[in-house]
């Protein structure tokens, strides 16, 4: 059962990787969803038949498919505050509340979705004797059997206007409707249960009542304080150090945060209100100095208390109300699945069964860059609130260490972690000092939050999406076998000569990392919940960092649009082309012109270890290359000698071997990966488990279980075989390599699932493997990138064989290789000889 749900857990497919697009006959398809997104309530029309106006939060309601919301969650136990008390190994921070769900109305349909969790159980009418002037916009004939009078020990004093009739003390606030008034629920009133006499000024409005000690300072104002002017007697949070606009969110007494003011930050969180007064959330960076990042388990060990820091901050991030739109939860969510409005749009314009992210587009590599400071500004905000908490020494040691802060990667093509999991992201708790109730430092141990993400309410039946994010067992064996192939294809990034090509390649590595990762990796509508996928990606970033700065003179150029939640039309997409849903604090839209140039990430206060503040034109391109080389360059060894390394004339040059899958993204659905093998197996059943030291690398198949016609696409990845023919201590000439490819080389298609299920290569109609060539040469100057000739495709080892490429079938890349291959090309790619093919 549990196998079954993890291959119903993809709600939708919405974006494509580089990587390859697909899934199986053999998979169980989620129902298509409905695109309908047509606005509904006061003002606009109704919705049809088969659909209900749905509120959502923070925005106007929409008309959905009603059989597409799951039924009311059960209601938790009633709340019962703990007694407030601590001790030596008290971190400071409450435990994760419990939502108490009261029960809804008497219907017969289900009630809609709210991504947060909170079913709307708010009646749909008041009782007959409701005050004659209601909120606007309150229905206006009471549910049958709604009680008719306060359960007892309801408050006695209620806010003007708010109903005198049946609204329990531990109304949920997500409960309310989007159009309630927003000064009708009390501000000190906790949405759990607590006491109506709590001290208005020690316990923050929404802050969980489960634990936080009475004394909790005021300056500790959590995010998802509601948009209201604070409690009269509240101080302000002091601004933080490094910006000047990044504080609480509130301007002359007001909340101008979209989710609540969350007080404190000094980063690059200023305020943005569109021209209807809708408050938005401005993505600037971190303001102050420029920090590189660096490998996760290198900030642990250089840095520990900066390190301790981001773990502190995350780990709140990942608390916040699943309903604001600066939680963990939401900002995950742009990603893919819930398929909700990010603040910009306010509606899906073009596919609401897709996320916002770009995959299969040129924007893949820039769209994700405002997408990775969107997290790292949220985290610096909360690490500098957090160390406020702090007295004394303490408190100026952790505000600088929040200076420190910045998103961390992971180096998968890495000598030292062989493309394995870092050990900061797999064990699953975490040892930190926190602020105590007086200040002090405080230790314990804690759960990892790079470990993975605990939801914390209900997510829709058939998501997939529960419990906590998982990953692949075998992950870590998978990754290293396939890690040599890998490195190489790192390296040959840099010796892409256009942006367009290099962002391909590149989105295809990445998709070989989370189909190997797998679970909710796997997936391209759960990926972002994982808390490795912003390691992964910053990882990505600092790739187009590099290039850029080896590349100067290459940027992004116009190529077919790829559409997305809120991108839609002919397009092309381009350097003007929105990054949607990212604004920055002025309004305007992110895109990718800004950032083109490699000095862009200077002014969002980030760099890289090989592209550093300081240098720029020849002076950074020389060091980067450098960098390049050192980190993933290729030693010229023995396979670089005389006629073995089929350029005899060229001591620094050899040929280098891969094989090019390509495959229709439309013909199956979901994440697969087809595993390339070298060695020798059992040709009479290829479907049986095979020897892991045969694999060579993978071509990924990154998406959701969703296929439309508009998002299909040819898709061409290439996995280096030359790392494992030199392991093999085959010599690189095709008078030696053809014949071994011919008898060892194989592939297999499976799903993305913890079981590995098994397709049949019959079932894909489009796929062919073939072999590909090119001579490559490494300079023996440290600051030359290697180079590249155009390839050559070979058909005899792919002849004959279930999915490969045939010899009256055109070659997918470059040219048909001559069949004296070995005496007709020299080191510059040209050609002599006849026609005959190998």
């Amino acid at each position: 059962m549990d196998t079954m749900m993890r291959m119903l857990k993809q709600p939708s497919l919405w974006c494509l990787g580089v990587s390859i697009v697909a899934g199986t006959a053999q998979a169980v398809a989620f129902p298509q969803r409905e695109r309908y997104s047509l606005r509904c309530g006061p003002g606009y029309q109704s919705c049809p038949r088969q659909f209900e106006c749905v509120p959502r939060p923070s925005y106007e309601s929409i008309c959905r498919r009603r059989s597409a919301y799951p039924p009311e969650p059960t209601p938790d136990p009633p709340y019962t505050p703990p007694s407030y008390e601590s001790s030596s190994t008290s971190t400071g921070y409450p435990p994760d509340s419990t939502t108490v769900y009261p029960p809804g109305p008497p219907t017969d349909q289900p009630p809609p979705y709210y991504p947060g969790g909170s079913s709307t159980s708010y009646p749909p009418s008041p009782p007959t004797d409701y005050p004659s002037n209601p909120p606007p916009g309150y229905p206006q004939s009471p549910p049958p059997g709604y009680p008719p009078n306060p359960p007892p020990g309801y408050p006695p004093s209620q806010p003007p206007g708010y109903p005198p009739t049946g609204n329990p003390p531990d109304y949920p606030p997500t409960g309310n409707p989007p159009d309630y008034p927003p000064t009708g629920n009390p501000p000190d009133y906790p949405p759990t249960g607590n006491p109506p006499d709590y001290p208005p000024t020690g316990n923050p409005p929404d802050y969980p009542p489960t634990g936080n000690p009475p004394d909790y300072p005021p300056t500790g104002n959590p995010p998802d304080y509601p948009p209201t002017n604070p409690p009269t007697g509240y101080p302000p949070y002091p601004p933080g150090p490094g910006g000047n606009n990044g504080g609480g969110g509130y301007t002359n007494g007001t909340c101008t945060r979209v989710g609540g003011c969350g007080g404190g930050g000094g980063g690059g969180g200023d305020n943005g209100t569109e021209p209807d007064g809708k408050p938005y959330y401005g993505i600037e960076g971190v303001k102050g100095k420029v920090v590189e990042r660096l490998p996760v388990d290198v900030l642990r060990s250089t840095k520990p208390d900066t390190f301790n820091m981001l773990i502190l901050a995350l780990e709140r991030l990942m608390r916040r109300n699943e309903n604001n739109d600066i939680s963990y939860y939401q900002v995950s969510g742009i990603h893919g699945f819930p398929y909700i409005p990010w603040q910009y749009p306010d509606s899906a314009t073009a596919n609401p069964t897709y996320g916002y992210c770009t995959h299969g587009s040129v924007l893949f590599t820039t769209w994700h860059r405002p997408y990775l400071l969107l997290l790292e500004q949220l985290m610096y905000e909360e690490a500098v609130r957090i160390a406020n908490r702090f007295s004394g020494a303490a408190k100026d040691k952790y505000l600088a260490a929040c200076e420190e802060l910045r998103l961390p990667y992971w180096d998968w093509a890495s000598r030292d972690t062989r493309s394995r999991i870092p050990a900061a992201m797999t064990t699953q708790s975490v040892r930190i000092t926190a602020p105590g109730p007086d200040g002090s430092e405080t230790t314990s141990e804690i759960p990892n939050p790079l470990y993975g993400y605990r939801f914390s309410n209900p997510q829709p039946s058939g998501s997939g999406l529960e419990g906590q994010t998982v990953r692949s067992a075998d992950a870590d064996v998978f990754l290293e076998q396939s890690y040599p192939g890998r490195r190489q294809s790192t390296l040959d990034l840099f010796a892409i000569p256009n942006y367009n090509d290099f962002s391909s390649q590149c989105e295809g590595i990445h998709g070989t990392v989370h189909v190997l990762v797998g679970e909710d990796m796997g997936d391209v509508s759960s990926a972002a919940f994982d808390p490795i996928f912003w390691l992964h990606h910053c990882q990505v970033d600092r790739l187009m960092s590099m290039y850029q700065a080896t590349h100067p003179d290459q940027v992004l150029q116009s190529g077919p649009r790829s559409e997305t939640f809120a991108l839609g039309g002919e397009g092309p997409d381009d350097l003007s082309t929105p990054l949607y849903p990212f604004r920055h604090a002025d309004g305007r839209e992110w895109t990718s012109d800004e950032i083109k140039t490699a000095d862009s990430t200077f002014k969002y206060g980030y760099a890289y270890p090989e592209v550093p503040q300081g240098r720029s034109g020849e002076d950074l391109r020389q060091f980067t290359a450098a960098a390049v080389n050192r980190l993933y360059g290729v030693e010229i060894d023995q396979s670089f000698q005389g006629e073995d390394s089929g350029v005899p004339e060229t001591p620094t040059a050899r040929r280098e071997w891969g094989a090019t899958v390509e495959v229709n993204s439309e013909e199956i659905a979901g994440s697969h990966r087809i595993l390339i093998y070298v060695g020798p197996h059992d040709k009479s059943n290829p479907d049986a488990a095979q020897d892991l030291a045969n694999l060579v690398g993978v071509a990924p198949i990154f998406t959701g279980p969703e296929q439309e016609a508009e998002r299909q696409r040819v898709i061409n990845y290439t996995v280096p075989l030359t790392p494992a023919l030199v392991e093999k201590n085959i010599a690189l000439r095709a008078a030696n390599v053809i014949p071994t490819l011919s008898e060892q080389l194989y592939w297999r298609v499976e799903k993305v699932t913890n079981d590995h299920t098994t397709v049949p290569v019959t079932e894909l109609k489009t796929l062919k493997v073939s072999v590909t060539s090119t001579v490559t040469e490494y300079s023996e100057n440290e600051t030359e990138l290697l180079k590249k000739t155009r390839p050559l495709t070979h058909y005899k080892p792919t002849e004959g064989k279930e999915g490969g490429l045939q010899p009256e079938e055109p070659a997918p890349v470059g040219d048909r290789a001559p069949a004296n291959l070995d005496v007709a090309l020299t080191g510059n790619g040209t050609t002599g000889g006849n026609n005959t093919t190998v």
